[in-house]
């Protein structure tokens, strides 16, 4: 029998981990998956895999604005934008920019919120990633709707409405 080296390891932990704090996280055992995605960052945060530093900075942020603690969140996701910088990946950029978006919103932070949509929407329009352009569009009429700006918020949700129709996405034209 192979003794596994340390890396190998190291990585199956991880891949444990994740899987782990995915679960808590969808069983609502919030606290847990905080201390498993927690633990993952400190053991990638000296990695070489950027992509990885990302991905886990964005699910500790889900699960801090699922305990309402948006300003953990935000300051996670600021984390993850600085790595954004040196990776060459438009989608997982914007999908971030809609993560910092989202908390900013339900942190009652509607200009840094829409300022991080419109980040995103752009981004999504170069990439023309139409499932994330709607929802990113969904997203801003959700603010606009909250500061009681009717009909911007209604051109929004028509507009993100267009585009899933195109993509003949059946439930989230009905969530429209």
């Amino acid at each position: 029998a192979r003794i596994p080296d340390e890396q190998s390891t190291g990585v199956k932990r991880v891949q444990v981990l994740l899987q782990k704090g995915d679960f808590c996280k969808k069983v609502g055992e919030l606290n847990q998956a905080e201390q498993d995605y927690q633990t993952v960052v400190g053991l990638v945060q000296t990695s070489s895999d950027l992509k990885l530093q990302v991905k886990v900075y964005n699910n500790l942020a889900e699960i801090y604005r699922l305990k309402h603690e948006y300003q953990k969140g935000i300051s996670i996701l600021e984390k993850a934008m600085q790595i954004h910088e040196k990776l060459d990946d438009p989608v997982e950029h914007a999908n971030t920019l809609s993560y910092l978006g989202l908390l900013y919103w339900t942190d009652s932070q509607y200009q840094n919120a829409l300022d991080s949509f419109h980040k995103a929407l752009e981004i999504d329009q170069k990439q023309d990633n139409k499932s994330y352009r709607a929802s990113t569009l969904n997203n801003m009429g959700l603010v606009y709707w909250s500061l009681h700006r009717y009909p911007e918020a209604a051109r929004y949700f028509e507009s993100a409405l267009s585009v899933y129709r195109a993509l003949e996405h059946k439930e989230w034209i009905a969530r429209c």
